[in-house]
């Protein structure tokens, strides 16, 4: 989509272009990711941390309830620094 849009614009494609652009693209890629994902990550993590005979709703509504939808989104930063090397790089 962004080479299209260059080449329609009658630009011709530099070296620093074609780096630029898959780098970008990644980039947004790893950050849509980690917001998509870390919610049910989050979710995951918390079950997995326990043991005993709570549900999965159970580790939901104890979240929800400490945090808000908040809650499911800590430990974005960290998240983005690691899914953002391994996918951009």
């Amino acid at each position: 989509m962004a080479y299209n849009a260059v080449k329609s614009s009658g630009q011709i494609l530099t070296a620093n272009m074609k780096f630029t652009i898959p780098l970008v693209s990644a980039m947004i890629a790893s950050v849509l990711s980690c917001i998509s994902s870390q919610p049910g990550d989050m979710l995951l993590s918390a079950v997995n941390a326990h043991e005993g005979d709570k549900s999965t709703g159970d580790f939901f509504r104890e979240i929800w309830k400490e945090d808000g939808i908040g809650g499911f989104f800590r430990g974005m930063r960290a998240r983005f620094l690691h899914v953002g090397l391994i996918v951009t790089v």
